[in-house]
């Protein structure tokens, strides 16, 4: 489905699930053992579409929408859309996003394991340094065991394929 198209469909917290074939992209996919790679979350400010993430080497970074999208499907990244439930509809996802702008952390490879061995355990994890999807966990809200980046594809209602800006 065209961008065009979801756009209007977008609301806060919903999410985009990525699957790369870059190095970084595949031993996160064996490791987790999921489909995808990585995850951001969808915010409004105004009538602005922001993707709101945290990256290696650039830790947490918010971005137009379409910029975003433009620059993982030229990459040939696959992109799903992701409308998250009701619950996370219903809590300020936007005013979690808004209050980390000025709050950089850093990507911390270091915390895949971790993150891996927390969703198997069951053993919540507490701790300051990001992976995307302790990032979108938290705000989603989201308590108990540590998410990967394919949990939130099956806690999604609905997926959609974004082909094109």
């Amino acid at each position: 489905m065209k961008y065009s198209k979801l756009r209007r469909l977008i609301q806060d917290g919903d999410v985009a699930l990525v699957s790369g074939s870059g190095l970084f992209s595949v031993l996160i996919r064996l490791l987790t053992a999921g489909t995808y790679s990585h995850v951001a979350v969808f915010f409004w400010d105004d009538n602005d579409l922001f993707i709101s993430e945290v990256r290696e080497f650039s830790g947490h970074r918010i971005t137009h929408a379409s910029v975003w999208l433009d620059e993982q499907l030229t990459i040939g990244k696959h992109v799903d859309f992701g409308i998250a439930p009701n619950r996370v509809r219903e809590i300020a996802v936007a005013e979690f996003i808004q209050n980390r702008r000025n709050t950089i952390k850093r990507y911390a490879y270091w915390m895949l394991p971790v993150v891996w061995l927390s969703s198997i355990t069951g053993i919540r994890i507490g701790n300051n340094s990001f992976v995307c999807s302790h990032y979108v966990q938290k705000a989603w809200g989201h308590k108990g065991k540590s998410l990967l980046p394919s949990d939130f594809a099956k806690l999604c209602e609905t997926l959609h394929t974004i082909t094109d800006i």
